[in-house]
């Protein structure tokens, strides 16, 4: 991901969320473990991207407690909501969607060495056959 280099402004929000996600999500390692949800985050800070598919599941708090403005009574229109994938998918349960194009996007969110017990997860958890 890349950000208009002609737009400092984007720039410094993303650096600098990204400097202050890292401080405060633990076991944090640059380029491996939770840096995907760093960047992607300071990535939708910056382009005021405000709904964010994650695995995570503690990292609504996190961006609540550090980048959000709003409050629960009061949300912010440029705060980032958090939405699990799982929820996403069982959404899309809901609204009728094809458990193919479901099962893809869930197999498509994870890692890849991890295919099979994601398959099968899905299978047996999400959206049994």
């Amino acid at each position: 991901m890349t950000l208009n280099q002609e737009d400092p402004a984007k720039t410094s929000i993303y650096e600098s969320t990204i400097s202050l996600l890292r401080q405060n999500l633990k076991d944090t390692v640059e380029g491996r473990k939770n840096w995907g949800e760093i960047v992607s985050i300071a990535y939708a800070k910056a382009k005021g991207i405000t709904a964010f598919l994650s695995d995570e599941s503690g990292l609504q708090t996190l961006v609540d407690e550090h980048l959000n403005i709003g409050t629960s009574d009061m949300p912010s229109p440029y705060d980032i909501k958090v939405i699990r994938v799982r929820d996403f998918i069982l959404w899309l349960k809901d609204v009728g969607e094809k458990r193919k194009v479901a099962k893809f996007i869930w197999l498509g969110c994870g890692d890849r060495s991890e295919l099979e017990r994601r398959k099968k997860y899905f299978d047996e958890n999400i959206w049994p056959i």
